[in-house]
Formats: C-alpha cells, sequence, structure tokens
C-alpha cells in the first residue's frame, strides 16, 4: 500500500510531524490495526502531545485485547500509564488484564 509506504518513509526521514499525518490518515483507512495506533502514539509522543499519545495506545491495546493479545495490550497501556500517570481508567484496564493473566490454568 502507498500510503504504508509513505507514511514509513516520512517517519524513517524524522520528519515528525508529517509523518503523523500520513500515520493518522493511515489509521482511519485501517481502524483495526494495533500496530498502526502505537505508531501513531509513537509519533504524538515525539511530537511532546502525551494526552494524544495516550488515547492512541489505549485504542491499540483495546484492539489487541479484543484480539486476545493480552500480553501485548498490557504492554501499551503501561505506555498510556507512563504518559498519562494518573489516568484510572488505563489503570483499571490493565490490574483487569492482569487479573485475566492469573486466572489462566
Amino acid at each position: 500500500m502507498a500510503l504504508r509506504r509513505r507514511a514509513e518513509r516520512l517517519r524513517r526521514s524524522g520528519n515528525a510531524e508529517a509523518a503523523l499525518t500520513a500515520h493518522l490518515d493511515l489509521a482511519r483507512a485501517l481502524p483495526g490495526d494495533a500496530g498502526l495506533w502505537n505508531a501513531v502514539g509513537d509519533l504524538q509522543e515525539r511530537l511532546g502531545r502525551l494526552g494524544e499519545s495516550a488515547s492512541s495506545w489505549a485504542r491499540a491495546a483495546e484492539i489487541q485485547r479484543t484480539d486476545g493479545f493480552v500480553h501485548k495490550a498490557i504492554a501499551l497501556l503501561r505506555k498510556v500509564r507512563r504518559a498519562a500517570p494518573d489516568d484510572l481508567e488505563a489503570m483499571e484496564r490493565l490490574a483487569a488484564l492482569h487479573e485475566r493473566l492469573r486466572a489462566r490454568p
């Protein structure tokens, strides 16, 4: 996909603002792609937009959780906590996922 190649090229070039715009366009076209939302969050963090990055990572975490990738969801929620340490919803979701792991046989 040309848009994906363009987004990655911009990210590698160091142009975070243009890369973010391209990644957001791509993420909106492919809303179920957790990897794209994670990349969007990383770019937002690089630009100092911590609230936005926390939202993007939370979205990626929910996609991963829904797809059954609990460990990946936990890793993303830890990024949310780093960007937004007072986010009680993220803390609750993280605790619920840890509890889910403990309940597995």
